[in-house]
């Protein structure tokens, strides 16, 4: 969808006009997503700077997200990160963006406020189940396009799909009988019956699977549903320090240090062993929702499944 909304929406247009003095046009703001070696050695930052491991969204949404949540995970040192960025050159004479070494500490405390965020807020029990109900909104709405949205050839009609227009469908929803639907109009969540951490279990999983896999066919879609939520708050990228012109599938720009003496850098996992340690860890949380009307007894189901499964 971003490209063809750059491309072919009144935004090519705007960018066009707005930064023509400069040169630049709606294919190049396309290619900072699509492919940032067409736009030179600048590309590559840019990328960085908009979809990366430090990129500007993911310093806004931390700080705006933890005050909305009322919680405090989210808050690092903005200031001083910011005066640490930097641009570091490659071999090849493309820019990469870069933490001075004094930035060190600042950015160790942004990876651990979003590793805090995605398991007190981003994967907490109630968002959970709303992502859940959502997304079982989303496939019953589009259920004659297979659940999904139209195609990019469609975007006009996609971009009248905001979220307004979802809520607008869930009344009649309702009055079928969807209960996704009565969910989320009504703002009455599943509560979670049982949760399994999976980095930090290990004997128990196999009883865990065996207990929700039982229960959830016993009871059936509309009474249990669980939930498999599984996030990386950073991604360690060896071999190599820097992306190339053809990433490898799922490669994500990596994220430099650059040393005191200003000539060298390195990917931060190098320099930090927390953040080595941050991205050894895994983050994956099971859950088995139960509807409102029957928590008491499918708890009840679980809890002797559970202890049989022992």
């Amino acid at each position: 969808y971003t490209e063809v909304l750059l491309l072919n929406s009144e935004l090519s247009s705007i960018i066009e006009h707005e930064f023509a003095d400069i040169g630049v046009t709606a294919r190049d703001v396309a290619d900072v997503y699509d492919d940032p070696s067409r736009i030179g050695p600048v590309g590559v930052l840019l990328q960085d700077i908009v979809a990366g491991e430090l990129d500007a969204d993911r310093m806004d949404y931390l700080a705006r997200d933890s005050v909305y949540a009322g919680v405090s995970y989210g808050h690092y040192d903005l200031e001083r990160l910011l005066d640490t960025v930097t641009a570091v050159e490659d071999k090849d004479g493309i820019l990469h963006l870069a933490v001075q070494d004094g930035g060190l500490y600042a950015l160790e405390e942004f990876l651990l406020a979003r590793y805090y965020m995605f398991l007190q807020v981003y994967l907490n029990e109630r968002r959970r189940f709303y992502d859940r109900a959502l997304m079982n909104v989303v496939r019953a709405v589009f259920a004659d396009r297979g659940g999904n949205y139209p195609p990019p050839s469609e975007w006009k009609d996609f971009l009248t799909m905001d979220d307004v227009w979802l809520g607008s469908q869930l009344p009649g929803m309702i009055a079928d009988g969807d209960i996704w639907a009565a969910s989320l109009h009504d703002r009455r969540h599943w509560k979670s019956l049982s949760t399994l951490d999976v980095a930090d279990s290990s004997s128990d999983a196999v009883r865990w699977a065996r207990t929700e896999t039982i229960v959830r066919d016993k009871f059936g879609p509309h009474v249990v549903i669980s939930d498999d939520a599984r996030a990386k708050t950073f991604q360690r990228t060896d071999p190599g320090p820097y992306i190339t012109s053809s990433p490898e599938q799922d490669e994500r720009p990596k994220i430099l240090v650059v040393a005191r003496d200003g000539k060298s850098s390195d990917l931060v996992e190098r320099r930090s062993s927390m953040v080595e340690q941050l991205g050894a860890r895994r983050i994956r949380v099971m859950r088995v929702f139960a509807s409102p009307e029957r928590f008491d007894e499918v708890l009840s189901e679980w809890q002797t499944e559970f202890a049989k499964n022992g």
